[in-house]
């Protein structure tokens, strides 16, 4: 409002106060308009004041803008199956201010999560890796942690028969590997993959039976 040369702003956001106050040195757009805003009006004579407040509740004004920027966001009030007003945080037919400018923070997130998005997809229907995706379903921070304890030729290994692509004749029978005529085990028991060793290769029940004592 503007009484007798002066405007009075009022926020309920201390954030929003002080990055006005330095829009200057910002590239946000919505920032920048509203510091050009304020020079244009200090040009004019108009004083402009800035007020905290606490929340915007009771201040129709303060109702109205707090609707309006919730709006832009695409935010609706929409009536569920129960005929109940709830809150919509995303609708993607409502309308955008037009010449807004997405910030660049916001886009990255934005590019951050479909990128995300694209990769869980590609992981869930892609045909190759698929010894891994039986270990790991879905590649998590908690993979990284079997690593961490580990020299770096064990964490190798370890990559190596997780991944499957570790010289056993199975792998390298199926990369043409010369010399490497068949990918069966010596045992003559099933094909030479890293399951086949730990699980039910005859020559390494030995080892087996070692492991399963100290695990006991």
């Amino acid at each position: 409002m503007i009484i007798d040369g002066w405007m009075f702003y009022y926020a309920r956001s201390q954030a929003a106060i002080q990055a006005i106050d330095g829009a200057q040195k910002t590239g946000q757009q919505i920032l920048g308009s509203i510091a050009e805003k304020w020079d244009e009006l200090r040009s004019q004579g108009v004083q402009v004041t800035i007020h905290w407040i606490p929340a915007h509740q009771g201040i129709e004004g303060n109702e109205r803008a707090d609707i309006a920027a919730k709006e832009a966001t695409g935010w609706r009030l929409v009536q569920n199956n129960r005929g109940r007003q709830v809150p919509l945080d995303m609708d993607s037919t409502a309308p955008r201010l037009v010449g807004l400018q997405q910030p660049l923070s916001a886009l990255k997130r934005d590019l951050k999560t479909l990128a995300y998005k694209q990769w869980e997809q590609n992981w869930q229907q892609n045909q190759q890796g698929r010894t891994l995706f039986r270990v790991v379903d879905k590649p998590s921070k908690k993979n990284i942690e079997l690593h961490t304890r580990l020299s770096r030729p064990l964490s190798s290994i370890l990559t190596q028969m997780r991944t499957g692509n570790i010289s056993l004749r199975h792998f390298l029978y199926k990369r043409k590997i010369p010399g490497i005529d068949n990918g069966e085990c010596q045992c003559q028991r099933g094909a030479q993959t890293v399951t086949h060793i730990l699980l039910s290769c005859p020559r390494f029940k030995e080892e087996r039976n070692a492991w399963k004592n100290e695990r006991t």
